[in-house]
């Protein structure tokens, strides 16, 4: 279906000469782009295909363009550069060419399960910036024939689904994989009596059971009969536990070498991924460094030693992706991309668009790796770079300055400016999208770089923090209240704009709102009971209607928000949460008033002195996004 709303941008005429079969998807990005395709009026534009990995651009003063590309997505950047050069009215030269072979995104569909209007959204974006390649990573959320229980009760693709997705991937030159689990994250699973046969231990499927590769079997069938692709991410990561529960009692109880155990069932999955097709698998790096090195993932020089020569030995061949959301050393990458390659040729790099933990992305986090990813890979001869999106809170849009800042990273480019290229594509600037990480940094006016390794998350836990436990109290620092108003003030005029992405702004700005009235109200409840301030506790119990109204407001908001990148099954969580916020907002209005006018002598969860709960970070914002941990110290 053809997509609509150019974002008021006015549409430009063309006519197109060129290879017939991009005609469908340039009619789908019409509507987006805000141009329309005619025969006999109009901007001409020539498009010429080449066998040199490079795209130029060259665009006229007389009225026409030309333009070559070396495969079906650089097809689309291509045209859509030549499309930016019309809209701003100049003539323009430019060369793109890209850094690696294959360049890729994952998507997080397990956490909550992206709809298939956003996801075709970020196909098209991928293919207008360079982009080949998306893994939908689904732990339980795909169809399975004669599994029933296997995504019960959640959101999940269908076959028919599936099979659209890769339909219109393949529109645009995107080759669209399975990213799956096939032995930990499995939790899910495991609520069902139906899959006991193959637990092993918390989210860890049990090697060496029957009924863990009839299941896994029954994967790679589905799978193969939606995906037209090779390739496949048979995950098996953070599984360093394997072995250690159901293991012992029912398949070998003399404490085997996980390690070997783990190669053992690897070995098994790659021969039944291959029996259907999958003869480009890939894993994530770090199940044998989990296993090998006490947890570390990334084992410190005084650690380390080199891979036991029975695990060389053991090794299948097998894609490994190398993983590292956090790297700012090219030094420290090169030992470590080093030590992976001790157990593979064939390595791949992912890194991360920051921002899950939250309800604002933290795209500033993400600038300040990017650098590093690229000239690691380059350096160790990597071909094939990914970055991943695990949040779900937000949608994937949000992160779009993380996404298209790799692929301009990873691009030799003349004659394209960064912001501006962001603009056309977007409605904003590069540095106003970046806008939308504030409600998590409301003390910065800007996007500049940051440096902490996941990411301060106050938007998260200061609306989730109780007002009279307070466990997050000493983590609200003075100014929040009018730094938030400020934040929203600012995400309010940009929410204006005519955009497709306005939506995400206007969002933002009512969590800022929200923020503002919400985060310091429990100090003000504590210093005002501390103080026995009846006054200003009579106050704060007349402002806490207004406070709920707020969070009723973000509550709406939210919900048209969740719907407008989510299936619906999953927003049961944030029905309960602001459930749980509102009425935990009258129960302390009513406890305020019955303190006040001495019906309880004391309230006893302000008696207790306030602790950070960081203390090495008293006083500032701090990464936490636990929604119970914040509401609550009990279970």
């Amino acid at each position: 279906m053809k997509t609509t709303d150019n974002a008021g941008k006015k549409e430009i005429a063309i006519r197109y000469f060129g290879d017939a079969s991009f005609l469908p998807g340039l009619n789908e990005l019409s509507g987006m782009l805000g141009f329309s395709l005619k025969t006999s009026e109009g901007f001409a534009v020539r498009a010429n295909a080449s066998e040199r990995r490079e795209i130029t651009v060259a665009v006229v003063a007389d009225g026409s363009a030309s333009f070559t590309y070396y495969d079906k997505a650089s097809f689309y950047r291509a045209f859509s550069l030549v499309l930016q050069a019309v809209e701003a009215g100049k003539a323009r030269s430019i060369c793109v060419k890209p850094s690696f072979r294959d360049l890729g995104s994952m998507l997080n569909c397990s956490a909550a399960v992206m709809n298939l209007p956003v996801l075709k959204e970020y196909i098209r974006l991928g293919a207008l910036t360079g982009y080949n390649y998306l893994q939908l990573y689904t732990e339980t959320t795909y169809e399975i024939p004669g599994e029933p229980y296997f995504g019960y009760g959640r959101a999940i693709y269908s076959q028919a689904e599936l099979r659209e997705l890769v339909a219109y991937a393949e529109l645009f030159g995107v080759e669209l994989a399975p990213c799956i689990q096939t032995l930990g994250h499995m939790a899910n699973l495991f609520k069902w009596g139906a899959f006991s046969e193959a637990h092993d231990i918390t989210d860890t499927m049990l090697a060496d059971c029957p009924r863990t590769y009839e299941l896994i079997e029954n994967m790679m069938k589905s799978l193969s009969s939606c995906f037209q692709t090779d390739r496949i991410n048979l995950g098996m990561d953070e599984a360093y536990y394997m072995g250690f529960g159901r293991y012992n009692w029912f398949i070998d109880g003399s404490k085997p070498d996980t390690a070997l155990l783990f190669i053992r069932h690897l070995k098994k999955v790659l021969e039944i991924a291959a029996k259907y097709g999958f003869t480009r698998p890939s894993i994530w790096f770090d199940n044998l460094f989990g296993i090998e090195y006490k947890g570390y993932i990334d084992p410190p020089e005084w650690l380390w030693r080199d891979f036991r020569r029975e695990i060389l030995d053991a090794m299948p061949a097998v894609k490994l992706i190398h993983w590292n959301y956090v790297l700012t050393d090219v030094r420290l990458f090169n030992r470590l991309s080093g030590q992976v390659g001790q157990l593979s040729d064939d390595l791949g790099f992912a890194t991360m668009a920051h921002g899950y933990t939250s309800f604002a992305p933290q795209n500033y986090i993400t600038a300040t790796v990017l650098e590093t990813a690229k000239q690691g890979c380059l350096a160790n001869n990597i071909d094939d770079m990914m970055i991943t999106w695990w949040g779900h809170l937000i949608s994937p849009l949000a992160v779009m300055p993380s996404v298209y800042a790799l692929a301009e990273k990873c691009s030799e480019s003349v004659g394209v400016d960064f912001e501006e290229r962001f603009r056309f594509l977007t409605g904003y600037t590069y540095t106003e999208f970046c806008k939308l990480d504030l409600p998590d940094r409301p003390e910065k006016d800007d996007c500049g770089p940051g440096n902490l390794p996941e990411g301060r998350n106050p938007a998260f836990y200061m609306l989730a923090n109780d007002p009279l436990l307070g466990i997050f109290d000493r983590h609200v620092p003075a100014g929040a209240e009018q730094a938030f108003k400020k934040c929203g003030a600012a995400l309010k005029k940009l929410a204006q704009r005519p955009s497709r992405y306005a939506h995400i702004f206007r969002f933002e700005a009512v969590l800022s709102d929200a923020l503002a009235v919400k985060c310091g109200l429990g100090k003000r409840i504590k210093s005002a009971y501390d103080a026995r301030d009846y006054a200003e506790l009579k106050r704060i119990e007349a402002s806490i209607p207004g406070v709920a109204a707020k969070i009723g407001k973000l509550y709406r908001e939210y919900e048209k928000y969740w719907h407008s990148y989510n299936k619906s099954a999953g927003w049961e969580i944030m029905d309960q949460r602001f459930g749980g916020l509102a009425a935990r907002l009258k129960a302390v209005r009513r406890i305020l008033s019955d303190y006040r006018e001495g019906r309880i002598d004391r309230i006893e969860e302000l008696e207790s002195e306030r602790l950070p709960f960081n203390p090495a970070k008293d006083g500032d914002t701090i990464t936490y996004f636990n929604w119970n941990g914040a509401a609550t110290s009990g279970t």
